[in-house]
């Protein structure tokens, strides 16, 4: 399987927490609801800009200011519909985010739409916001989400090796992290013994996950 193909099929935006939906024909994340005490178990839900926990732990948010919202930009050639309606999705989130600046559930979604019109650098602006601020799965899901634009889309190898790297160190559940550096490692590097390390990892932390057991049988 080369590079590309994978690519094409495994697109690693909004892993782990998002539902996604067609709008247009193109993909949108939707809005993490807020978090409730559970009935039936008596465990209760902590939610702290936008995202829930649930356990007996606290979610406390880091001082970093949000970034200021800036001009909307569509640079993508899309049809005009979709720039009609990812324009609107954005200024629907920039609404959410002049009340509330800090709900890093929006940030996330912004990111995955500026990528979306082609804004790159206001993409990683979002998630480099999130990366900093969020509870660590959801951190992990925007360095994750950084590492799919720096590896499939700004081609800077290294620091799609580190977000990537990141990704698992927070969440080491997300198959889809191992793969993308089982790829890079492979293709890009051409060096199969951190490809087989990166397998070695992923299967300590996920014992006999057929996806990366799929992907050993690549290397031999």
């Amino acid at each position: 399987m080369t590079l590309m193909s994978e690519i094409q099929r495994n697109a690693l935006v909004g892993v782990g927490i998002a539902t996604l939906l067609v709008a247009g024909g193109y993909v949108y994340l939707q809005k993490t609801s807020t978090g409730a005490p559970t009935g039936d178990t008596g465990v209760p839900t902590t939610t702290v800009n936008g995202v829930s926990g649930t356990g007996g732990y606290t979610v406390e948010p880091v001082g970093t200011t949000p970034p200021l919202l800036k001009a909307i930009s569509i640079t993508a050639s899309l049809p005009e519909d979709a720039k009609v309606t990812l324009r609107s999705m954005i200024e629907e989130q920039y609404a959410i985010l002049r009340k509330e600046p800090t709900r890093v559930d929006i940030w996330l979604q912004l990111g995955v739409n500026r990528k979306i019109g082609g804004d790159f650098e206001g993409a990683i602006e979002a998630w480099e916001y999130v990366a900093q601020v969020a509870p660590k799965e959801v951190s992990a899901t925007a360095h994750g989400n950084l590492g799919d634009l720096y590896m499939y889309f700004i081609k800077d190898y290294a620091k799609a090796d580190t977000r990537f790297t990141q990704a698992v160190t927070l969440n080491p559940k997300v198959i889809d992290y191992y793969r993308a550096l089982f790829y890079l490692y492979r293709d890009i590097y051409k060096d199969k013994s951190k490809a087989q390390a990166i397998l070695t990892l992923g299967l300590k932390n996920n014992p006999g996950n057929a996806d990366l057991l799929l992907l050993q049988k690549e290397l031999t």
